[in-house]
């Protein structure tokens, strides 16, 4: 595909990568999608679908709250939550995907409050750049100060030369 390659070229080149969202890994891992696609999710993204556990995601949609559970210092801790209810003025996470981190220097940095990986961040060993990829959407994420929380957060990590 040639985004993924895009993706693949930027992050070698030492570009850094934010990506959210309910499907960010499940259409990769459907029964018709090519291995190269979760080939490209494993070694680039530095994320695997957790499908074992996937008939879990819509339930633990309804609980609309992560919490950060990863050492690393960039990450604040505490919890999040996102939008479960209909509202005019933000749309609804309906399902979400549950993440494994794959490869050398991939680790989790929050979970679901029903159990299950909710993000996974890399910091690129071997591969480039720094990933990191949430499960559900960043833009649900119920009030300003906590999408600033975990942008600065993100960011900071995505910026760590160290």
């Amino acid at each position: 595909d040639e985004l993924q390659d895009l993706i693949a070229d930027y992050l070698r080149q030492g570009g850094n990568l934010f990506a959210s969202g309910c499907y960010v890994t499940t259409d990769l891992w459907r029964a018709d999608a090519p291995e190269s696609g979760r080939d490209f999710a494993r070694e680039v993204l530095h994320c695997a679908s957790d499908s074992l556990l996937a008939t879990r995601a819509q339930t633990e949609a309804l609980r609309g709250r992560i919490r950060v559970v990863a050492p690393h210092a960039s990450f604040s801790r505490g919890e999040y939550r996102y939008f479960t209810t209909p509202r005019p003025d933000a749309y609804t996470v309906e399902t979400v995907d549950r993440l494994q981190p794959a490869g050398e220097g991939a680790f989790p940095v929050m979970r679901y409050a029903g159990g299950g990986t909710a993000a996974v961040a890399s910091e690129g060993a071997g591969s480039g750049g720094r990933t990191f990829v949430a499960g559900f959407p960043f833009e649900t994420l119920t009030d300003r100060v906590q999408r600033d929380r975990m942008m600065r957060d993100v960011m900071e990590f995505l910026i760590d030369n160290n």
